[in-house]
């Protein structure tokens, strides 16, 4: 009997809880058993691993976030535990590992195809960023919950007449903010190759409240700095420079952050989990290992994977 193990790995996306079911539930009907690598590859580093039935899969595609966890696995980024990680495989006899996630996931599973263990990899970020893998699960949900956001404070910043910051996830891909920003019609978009200054930021407001308009709202991308302390800082700076440009002490600030991983699943991210879930196990089915899916045009795709070092 072939056995699959589903791993999450890195940031959570709507849709991941939903990819498992649907992999499960094609798997069961192939006659194959599924696992799951508690908290991503971690879980195949120190031997996690939870089997997927019924019981624990049933009604899981309306969730978001990820019931068996995941994480960044740096575990496995290490000599060590790259080789115990192989160790619970081969304990196991897992046939393929189909592995959801960003570009450090992409990387890791292409370590694993490098030592020879069959993988399946699926595009799972909100921020939409794995090159050669359109349509990545999370991210039309991400997308839904910040419109949603901004419109709530849009509202409030009309009534006191308020301008306001949002900043978005995204890391270095430009795709959130842009189809948030063109989608809540933003005054002002701030993205990796168009950011903007102050002065820029004053100069639209003001002009706007010159013709008129209550409040203004600008979309921001993160700007990705060392550490989690050093981006608030620098957050903190640009607010207080464009106060100043602005010359108005009342302009807001708000960071959507996990509010936008831990969106509930949209029909689309959920039709794409199912989709994804259904073609990864056709491809172990046709024993078709070291692709990466993507979906395109009405069907999902298949790309290389490419290598990565073995620790």
């Amino acid at each position: 009997m072939r056995k699959i193990c589903v791993i999450a790995s890195g940031g959570d996306g709507p849709g991941m809880n939903a990819c498992a079911e649907a992999i499960f539930l094609a798997a069961n009907a192939n006659g194959m058993k599924v696992y799951a690598a508690v908290n991503g590859f971690d879980g195949l580093v120190e031997g996690a691993i939870m089997q997927l039935t019924r019981e624990n899969c049933t009604g899981i595609s309306c969730k978001s976030g990820c019931v068996f966890g995941c994480n960044r696995g740096p575990k496995m980024a290490t000599h060590e535990g790259f080789k115990a990680a192989m160790a619970t495989i081969k304990k196991y006899g897992f046939d393929c590992l189909v592995v959801m996630g960003g570009n450090g996931t992409l990387m890791g599973t292409g370590r694993f195809k490098n030592a020879g263990v069959n993988t399946l990899f699926i595009p799972g970020t909100i921020d939409n960023d794995v090159p050669g893998h359109k349509n990545s699960l999370g991210f039309a949900s991400a997308c839904e919950s910040a419109v949603k956001l901004v419109d709530m404070l849009r509202a409030t910043m009309e009534t006191s007449e308020r301008d306001h910051i949002v900043q978005l996830m995204g890391r270095n891909c430009n795709e959130l903010a842009l189809r948030v920003g063109e989608a809540t019609f933003a005054d002002i978009i701030d993205m990796e190759g168009a950011r903007v200054t102050p002065d820029l930021v004053a100069k639209v407001f003001k002009a706007n409240r010159a013709a008129g308009k209550r409040s203004n709202i600008m979309i921001m991308q993160e700007r990705k700095g060392a550490d989690v302390v050093s981006e608030k800082i620098e957050d903190a700076k640009f607010l207080e420079q464009v106060s100043q440009a602005c010359g108005d002490p009342n302009i807001r600030m708000s960071v959507l952050g996990y509010l936008q991983r831990g969106a509930d699943p949209t029909c689309f991210d959920r039709y794409l989990a199912s989709q994804y879930g259904r073609a990864a196990v056709e491809c172990v089915l046709s024993k078709t290992y070291g692709v990466g899916l993507y979906w395109d045009s009405g069907n999902v795709h298949t790309t290389n994977i490419p290598l990565s070092p073995i620790p």
